[in-house]
């Protein structure tokens, strides 16, 4: 029987310590069992594909995916002769390409050396999964390409599911083949750029270690490999090319887990790692795509807090591995089952490309925190506007509350002038509220204990809300005051304490000291076209834009449209301004409060300017409701024309921008129609905001794409930082 490990090796407790982790972690070694048990016989037996860690001939670590024919049944496990209730060994039975590592470390084990290995089994249509460690031996060659060896186990444990993607994979009739096999490139060789898309659009890997033991100690410790699979958002995995190292680096982020950090502990002790990453073929009513991995091996460091954060943001963690060596294997035989998204999206109307196709056959995990950026892909010009003057870092204060309704307040901050200069309507202001997260959210947990709290895990207390409005103060000297409108989200981590507080500042009350986060950028996308040239103006002075928002995504027009009313005055512009707005029946007051309160502009037109005209053609959708709100879109200004159109239970379709009704319908099912004159204006519009929900976004861009808007000129932003 396999001795069981008594203690965390240096590695690990120098991961763990990094981290402050040591004392939770303490003695939990003890989850990795010993051999293999047989209660893992049916689980082995159902795994249509095995990662697996081995060395080469250098000692570097890669992976491998092992399997035969895309069934079930290749792995066997083996009785052990003991009688005891565990099974110490598997047979595999795989498809083994020719010049791969892992052929290096077979012909090491036929001849008799000892080999270690690792893997993890996981199920990827349930989150299934375990992983463990063991030899290689037992090697025979049944054909060209097959092979059959044991795996010798020797410790056994559970895997964290938190951030497995489900997908379903059927069987395909490809064989596995070398592509591509630079396991030595020169210094200087950037990995090629379609293998760093490869990188990119990763959403599940597989993370390949190992720890060199020693000898000595009170405890035994023994070298050993690891095997391992980390998953995310798509993009999770960034890269880059690192000049003075001469290699592309891949970084990986580290999400809240269990703890014990042993993957990145192996890392801390030898200083080298290897990522394997499935690029995954589908099965369409076309047929089927070839499915390919790409397995990296290289050089690689775990940083911590302050070194983590100098690298990527969002993340007490991270692994950067520098690339020595990369071969792609195509023609695995598994594909993803993607028949049934493509009939979904034939019924509801959509057009989808393979790449939209994809991600629609993945059931993607709660627990996926957004993308986290590299410093270097999206620097803090505020940040650096500051450390260049020796200034000290840029901070909002919260300094006013004006609610709207119970769920929709507007909060002001105060902010210091050069840096609020960086304002144009439409941009967003990002801060660091990790001082204003709920206790709940700072606690760890491994996983969540309430439906829905499965993204606190991950809260770096980064937030990313529209300035709806801008304005100079007038109570202290050389600031700004900036206001953000937002809806108190049910269980958030931020906006439950901040209404909390707004309510106290409101009603007078001592609100504690003032809340001040550090300020980290003020950015966005969602601005307004440029005003053109007088020819320009003269030859064509209307401009059409267009608005497709839900709910509180109204922030960016409410920021937009002051800024119409006063070009329109100062510059004669004309505006047509088109706005659908999905809004639950109990917010459409407030949603149209706030509409007439962005519209009153305190600048009227000059005497002597050619005053303009601000059209606002609204349609609102509102939610079913036992009692409709009595809705008004009376203009107290002749330069504006508000025209409100409510259309109550019905929804934002592919098929609602085609212009097939004089006037706004219901269509089957409760689908919103757009009046004909209006899908015309569409398409004429010079550009089109979105902003909402994943599914409303998504449904916004189909119904575009089908009344044949120009794709260039739809404008959105994701609030990532």
């Amino acid at each position: 029987m396999p001795e069981q490990i008594r203690a965390w090796h240096a590695g690990e407790l120098a991961a763990q310590q990094a981290r402050g982790y040591e004392d939770a972690v303490w003695g939990q070694y003890e989850a990795l069992e010993p051999g293999l048990p047989n209660s893992m016989r049916p689980f082995l037996e159902q795994l249509p594909f095995l990662p697996l860690t081995t060395l080469d001939d250098a000692g570097r670590p890669w992976g491998s995916l092992l399997m035969l024919d895309g069934s079930a049944g290749f792995l066997m496990p083996r009785p052990d002769d003991s009688g005891e209730d565990e099974e110490h060994g598997v047979v595999v039975r795989a498809r083994v390409p020719q010049d791969t590592p892992l052929r290096q470390a077979l012909a090491r084990a036929e001849g008799k050396q000892e080999v270690l290995c690792a893997a993890v089994g996981v199920m990827l249509h349930n989150r299934r999964r375990n992983k463990f460690e063991g030899r290689l031996v037992d090697v025979k060659q049944l054909e060209e390409d097959v092979v059959e060896f044991t795996i010798d186990h020797t410790s056994t444990m559970g895997n964290c599911p938190k951030y497995i993607n489900l997908r379903q994979l059927v069987k395909s009739d490809a064989r596995p083949r070398r592509a591509i096999n630079e396991p030595q490139p020169a210094l200087g060789s950037a990995l090629p750029s379609d293998l760093v898309a490869v990188v990119q659009e990763a959403e599940l890997v597989f993370l390949h270690t190992k720890h060199t033991g020693s000898s000595g100690g009170y405890h035994a410790d023994p070298s050993r490999l690891g095997c391992n699979l980390r998953g995310g958002p798509r993009g999770f995995l960034r890269s880059y090319f690192d000049e003075k190292r001469a290699r592309t680096a891949v970084v990986l982020p580290d999400w809240s887990g269990n703890r014990m950090l042993q993957s990145f502990g192996n890392v801390s002790h030898d200083g080298v790692a290897g990522i394997s990453i499935p690029q995954w073929g589908m099965r369409t009513s076309r047929g089927d795509s070839t499915t390919r991995i790409l397995h990296l091996t290289g050089d690689a460091e775990v940083l911590a807090g302050g070194a983590s954060s100098a690298v990527i943001k969002g993340v007490a963690g991270c692994m950067i591995l520098w690339i020595t060596g990369w071969n792609v294997i195509e023609g695995l035989p598994l594909v993803i089952e993607a028949r049934h998204a493509e009939l979904r999206a034939r019924e509801a109307g959509v057009e989808v490309d393979d790449q939209m196709l994809l991600d629609a056959s993945i059931g993607w995990s709660p627990y996926n925190p957004p993308v986290r950026y590299l410093v270097s892909e999206r620097p803090s010009t505020l940040l650096a506007q500051a450390a260049t003057k020796g200034a000290a870092p840029p901070q909002a204060t919260l300094v006013k509350a004006a609610f709207a309704s119970e769920q929709i307040a507007t909060f002001t901050w105060l902010v210091e002038r050069k840096y609020a200069d960086a304002w144009a309507a439409g941009k967003h202001l990002i801060v660091d509220a990790h001082e204003a997260l709920d206790t709940r959210v700072k606690m760890y947990q491994h996983m969540s204990f309430a439906r829905g709290g499965e993204k606190d895990l991950n809260d770096d207390g980064v937030r990313s809300w529209t300035i709806s409005a801008s304005r100079p103060s007038s109570e202290v000297e050389g600031t700004t005051e900036l206001d953000v409108t937002l809806r108190r989200t049910p269980r958030g981590g931020v906006t439950p304490g901040l209404f909390a507080r707004g309510k106290r500042m409101v009603e007078g009350q001592a609100a504690g000291a003032p809340l001040v986060l550090p300020l980290l950028g003020i950015e966005g996308e969602m601005l307004l076209p440029a005003a053109g040239s007088a020819a320009q103006e003269e030859e064509r002075q209307a401009k059409t834009l267009a608005y497709f928002v839900a709910g509180i995504g109204i922030t960016p027009l409410l920021a937009h449209l002051p800024e119409l009313r006063a070009r329109s005055g100062a510059q004669g512009e004309t505006f047509h301004v088109l706005v659908v707005l999905a809004t639950r029946a109990a917010d459409a007051e407030t949603m149209l409060q706030l509409l007439h309160t962005a519209l009153a502009s305190p600048r009227p037109p000059q005497a002597g300017e050619a005053a303009g005209q601000l059209d606002v053609q609204v349609h609102m959708l509102v939610g079913a409701s036992e009692a409709t709100p009595a809705l008004s879109s009376s203009s107290s200004d002749s330069a504006i024309n508000l025209c409100l159109h409510t259309h109550v239970d019905v929804r934002l379709s592919p098929d609602s921008l085609l212009d097939a009704s004089p006037s706004a319908t219901a269509g089957e099912e409760g689908a919103f129609v757009l009046p004909a004159a209006d899908a015309q204006r569409l398409r004429l519009a010079d550009a089109v905001f979105l902003c909402g929900p994943p599914r409303f976004e998504g449904v916004a861009r189909a119904a575009l794409r089908k009344a044949g808007v120009d794709a260039t000129r739809v404008r959105s932003e994701s609030f990532s930082f």
